[in-house]
């Protein structure tokens, strides 16, 4: 006799494979985790009193594209913590 299995046992089939979540589930996290830290980063700033008139007009500099850029890299690095978190792994491998 075939084993029935449950409706929540084929929910956590689809999330969680053999090694941890499923990629394209880990590709959506990661892609929300970074525009989350890129939304967090323009809110900080406009609190901070930097408002976005100042970083446009900036972008046509090389100290604007550095400021935007490092932007960028600080939301990355946020989503690849968070990825680390979730999936319970080391941030750097050895």
């Amino acid at each position: 006799m075939s084993e029935q299995k449950s409706i929540a046992d084929r929910v956590v089939w689809a999330f969680i494979g053999p090694k941890g979540l499923r990629l394209p589930w880990s590709i959506l996290l990661v892609l929300m985790a970074f525009g989350a830290a890129a939304i967090l980063s323009v809110v900080v700033l406009q609190a901070s009193g930097v408002h976005q008139q100042d970083v446009s007009t900036a972008d046509l500099t090389a100290i604007g594209t550095i400021k935007t850029s490092l932007l960028a890299v600080a939301a990355l690095i946020a989503a690849t913590l968070f990825m680390a978190v979730i999936e319970k792994r080391a941030m750097v491998s050895r």
